[in-house]
């Protein structure tokens, strides 16, 4: 039985490839030997078969997901379980309306706020910071539920 010349295939292969059109030194999914294999561009670990961005190592189906605005860990859900709720704070007192829906995001967008503590919006006067030291005011400002006029009885008369 004649041995099998295995040098003769591996040369021709190559040369077989370039001339269907197939240039294996730009193609990083060919390797050298004309056959079909995936490379690791950024060197963690996943092949660009694998990884959704080959050139970023951070990037890679094992990657933890932060707040940035790409999808780290190649789910297709860009920064998932990472932001934070934030609320309009229309008047900037900054406290945010407790009546608005909240909007995720990894940083407060303009005019909004990480809390939704205010009773009035719409007036800077009302927050919880605010101060109420006037006994014959009846406003609420401090956002409390309560406010220093005290009318016991009713009448329209404070204490």
């Amino acid at each position: 039985m004649r041995p099998l010349n295995l040098w003769r295939f591996t040369l021709v292969a190559p040369a077989v490839l370039a001339a269907c059109g197939v240039d294996s030194s730009k193609d990083p999914s060919v390797g050298v030997d004309g056959l079909s294999e995936y490379v690791d561009e950024d060197a963690d670990g996943f092949t660009s078969q694998e990884d959704c961005n080959d050139s970023d190592p951070a990037v890679n189906p094992a990657g933890t997901e932060i707040c940035d605005g790409i999808d780290n860990n190649c789910d297709g859900v860009i920064d998932e379980g990472v932001t934070d709720p934030f609320w309009p704070d229309m008047d900037g007192d900054g406290f945010g309306d407790m009546d608005a829906p909240a909007v995720d995001a990894c940083a407060p967008p303009a005019n909004h706020s990480n809390n939704a503590n205010d009773c009035n919006d719409a007036d800077s006067a009302y927050n919880p910071a605010a101060i109420e030291d006037d006994c014959t005011d009846p406003n609420d400002y401090n956002c409390d539920g309560s406010v220093a006029y005290a009318d016991a009885d009713a009448d329209g008369w404070a204490a």
